[in-house]
C-alpha cells in the first residue's frame, strides 16, 4: 500500500495525548507520514486602559504585550509538539523521526481560526486522513 499522510491536531490536554495514542495504535501504518499540528490562538487584542488619545508610550506598551503573548503561545506550542514527537518517536511504536512533521499554525479567519488553518494545511500538504478533537470550552 502507498504511504498516507496523516494529520493529527493536538493541544496540551490529556485527551489530546490519548487520542494521539489511539491514532497510532489503530490508524497508522508503518509507512505513513505523521503530521503533528497545533494551532496558535488568535491574539487577544485587549487594549486597556482606554484613553481618548493613543500616546506613543501606550502604543508601545500594547505592542509589547502582544509580542510577549505571542512568544508565550509559541513556546507552549513548541512544548506540545516536542512532547508529541517524544511520544511517537521514542515511547510509542518508535515511529521514525523522518516520517514525523511538526507545525504550529497561526489561527486564520473564523471565530477561532482553527478550522480554517487546519483545512488549508491539509490542502497544501495533501493530507489523506485528519484526526481532530473538540475544544472543551465551557
Amino acid at each position: 500500500m502507498a504511504p498516507r499522510r496523516l494529520l493529527f491536531c493536538l493541544d496540551e490536554s490529556k485527551q489530546s495525548v490519548r487520542a494521539l495514542e489511539w491514532t497510532l495504535l489503530h490508524l497508522r501504518r508503518a509507512s505513513d507520514e505523521l503530521h503533528l499540528v497545533t494551532v496558535l490562538p488568535p491574539l487577544a487584542y485587549n487594549v486597556y486602559p482606554v484613553a481618548p488619545v493613543a500616546t506613543g508610550a501606550a502604543v508601545a506598551a500594547v505592542t509589547h504585550q502582544w509580542d510577549a503573548q505571542r512568544r508565550a503561545e509559541e513556546h507552549q506550542a513548541a512544548e506540545v509538539l516536542r512532547a508529541a514527537v517524544d511520544l511517537v518517536c521514542t515511547q510509542h511504536n518508535k515511529v521514525p523521526r523522518d516520517l514525523v512533521h511538526t507545525q504550529a499554525l497561526p489561527a486564520a479567519g473564523g471565530a477561532s481560526g482553527v478550522a480554517e488553518s487546519l483545512v488549508e494545511y491539509a490542502r497544501v500538504q495533501r493530507i489523506d486522513l485528519a484526526v481532530v478533537g473538540c475544544r472543551w470550552v465551557g
